[in-house]
């Protein structure tokens, strides 16, 4: 990726001129393109975009599955200079219509896997353009508007034109990316050309050099920033990208068939394809980087992990407001050294990424020493401007000087490494102590027979917030309460004890397989006069 490129438009130029003949993008769909094919299909884009009144800016929603057409329209609007709003297709059509209402889209583009679940007067309600993915000649459309199309008969009318694309500014605006809602009502992170540019930049230094050698398997959603900025990393590099839904044994036949070299994953992904491995050994010696992120992993299940992918595994750390890497754990650090506080270096988030500073404070914003827990604060060329048409989210967001407030708790040690400790709205204050819910997790996720678990808060008349362990069991295992606060007192100061215990076949999970504790705290506190914390 050379540094002259000041937008996403110079960007995929550079890749179209440097590796127009090597194959691109395959997908579960059947599409196999090269690079010089997705620049055709991405200019013929451009074309009817601008056609139906589309001007640099414009925002347009995606919502589809992994699918060839999405990079072809992420390049785009690259070209274009429109703003994408990537909507995970596991979202609610209620959902969808509040963002739509926030975000103000010009045009919306649906796949079939997600308009067959949406019902006839969504469709009929909008007032923009919709463009149908996935739909076959033959095959009725959910809507039949003036303003309604199949994707395909786009590409095939709109010529591939060679006119000149509009200049594009580095502080321009390219990316709406919406935050989960597992807080409250969703907010789009307002992403600029040179934010992500320096996302891409940063994410090639924590994986290091990727070539037209390679062949990366996706299957985080191109929606979210990770599987977003996985795919540009390695279309940057001129690799090969093979698209999927996530299985365990799909992945491995891909990596086996393939011989992909490159595979981001979130922790939970990883764990199931470390079990499926367990039972049935494969060979996954080409894989050169296996980098994880999302959420928390145990240091149990990162041990079983290295077993498999030894001198693979890379972490990135980051977040919406500030994407990975903020920090990454190289895969030489995913040793068992433990600092001078006896934390594993494997248990760490990393170091800073170039660029990037990163702080601890305490409430009242004061720095903190090496070793002490406080909220961790960024400041990096990959912050967002701010949250779109929401002051004051945004002001709420950023400290003085730029950094942003990240709501994770962490620890710094005198090498540099960041340590997460939990989320800070996570927090459980039980008999006015603090409770970090990671720290109960990992004490209770080395219980033989726990296959998730999971800790929120309850309200309690005597100690205003109790801990309770959500636990979901492996086949066959069964569990009382004594025993998992007989495991805890063993690990665990007394207040840290979880006071009830909840049992479930599964946690409720968001679309990138984050668990969403939030969910299940508000059904311990649903019908509380006043929430504490907690979730």
């Amino acid at each position: 990726m050379s540094a002259a490129c000041d937008s996403l438009s110079d960007l995929v130029r550079a890749m179209y001129r440097d590796h127009a003949g090597r194959v691109a993008v395959v997908d579960e769909y059947g599409a196999a393109l090269s690079y010089g094919e997705l620049e055709n299909r991405a200019r013929r884009a451009v074309t009817w975009l601008t056609g139906h009144g589309l001007s640099p800016g414009d925002r347009v929603v995606l919502l589809m599955q992994n699918r060839s057409e999405f990079v072809e329209l992420e390049h785009a609007f690259a070209l274009g200079g429109f703003v994408r709003v990537g909507l995970g297709p596991r979202l609610h059509e209620i959902e969808v219509r509040t963002i739509i209402e926030d975000a103000r889209p010009s045009c919306l583009v649906v796949d079939k896997f997600w308009a067959d679940q949406a019902s006839y007067e969504f469709f009929r309600s909008l007032s923009v353009p919709v463009v149908f993915v996935g739909f076959g000649s033959s095959d009725p459309l959910p809507h039949n508007g003036a303003d309604a199309c199949r994707f395909e008969a786009v590409i095939s009318a709109a010529p591939a034109t060679d006119a000149e694309l509009p200049v594009i500014a580095p502080t321009d605006l390219c990316y709406l990316i919406y935050t989960s809602g597992s807080t409250g009502k969703p907010k789009g992170v307002v992403h600029t050309q040179s934010s992500i540019l320096a996302n891409i930049r940063n994410t090639r230094w924590a994986l290091g050099d990727i070539g037209g050698s390679d062949c990366a398997v996706h299957t985080a959603p191109l929606a979210h920033m990770s599987g977003t900025i996985a795919m540009a990393v390695a279309t940057a590099g001129g690799a090969n990208s093979l698209l999927a839904k996530f299985d365990p044994d799909r992945v491995l036949d891909m990596v086996e068939r393939h011989g992909a070299t490159i595979l981001p994953v979130v922790p939970t992904q990883l764990n199931t394809l470390v079990e499926h491995l367990s039972e049935r050994p494969r060979d996954v010696r080409g894989l050169k980087r296996v980098a994880y992120a999302g959420s928390a992993i145990t240091a149990d299940r990162l041990a079983a992990a290295r077993s498999f992918f030894d001198g693979t595994l890379i972490q990135l750390y980051g977040l919406s407001e500030a994407p990975m890497p903020v920090t990454a754990l190289a895969a030489e650090d995913h040793i068992d050294h433990l600092n001078p506080a006896g934390l594993a270096r494997f248990a760490a988030a990393g170091r800073a990424a170039p660029g990037v500073r990163v702080k601890i404070v305490d409430p009242d914003g004061v720095t903190l020493p090496c070793g002490e827990r406080g909220q961790i604060l960024v400041d990096s060329p990959t912050n967002c401007a701010g949250y779109w048409r929401n002051e004051q989210a945004t002001n709420e967001l950023f400290e003085a000087g730029g950094w942003i407030r990240t709501g994770d708790v962490g620890i710094l040690d005198d090498d540099g490494y960041l340590f997460i400790v939990d989320r800070q709205k996570d927090m459980i204050v039980s008999g006015g102590f603090n409770v970090y819910p990671r720290e109960v997790e990992n004490a209770l996720s080395t219980m033989e027979g726990i296959a998730q678990v999971a800790v929120v808060s309850a309200p309690d008349a005597k100690w205003g917030e109790a801990v309770v362990a959500v636990i979901v069991p492996r086949p066959g295992a069964v569990f009382t309460l004594e025993q998992v606060q007989d495991h805890a007192r063993n690990r665990l100061a007394g207040y840290k004890i979880p006071r009830r215990l909840d049992i479930r076949e599964e946690l409720p999970t968001g679309s990138t397989g984050k668990v969403l504790k939030r969910v299940l705290a508000e059904e311990f506190w649903s019908g509380a006069a006043r929430r504490v914390g907690g979730g």
